[in-house]
């Protein structure tokens, strides 16, 4: 990125759309793969995408802390909606 420009910022919707995306092709991979494919591979994964775009401070803390917490995070929601 050349000094001086100012990177693109993704909406929350995008970042929602990412996280149903990177949910949804986890699962399929998971189905396929069975124990193979685990909480870590998920996370890395996720990672790389939110990292590709320069949105890492918006990678869900469910999918990194779920697994530490005993979660699982292929059935977490990414960003619970907040309760009113």
């Amino acid at each position: 990125m050349k000094k001086g420009t100012k990177k693109p910022t993704l909406s929350k919707s995008v970042l929602r759309e990412y996280a149903a995306f990177v949910t949804a092709h986890a699962g399929k991979r998971r189905k396929a793969h069975g124990l193979q494919f685990n909480a870590v591979d998920f996370a890395m994964g996720a990672a790389c995408l939110y990292f590709f775009f320069h949105e890492q401070h918006q990678l869900p803390a469910s999918w990194i802390l779920g697994p530490l917490g005993g979660n699982d995070p292929f059935t977490c929601e990414a960003f619970p909606r907040p309760e009113h």
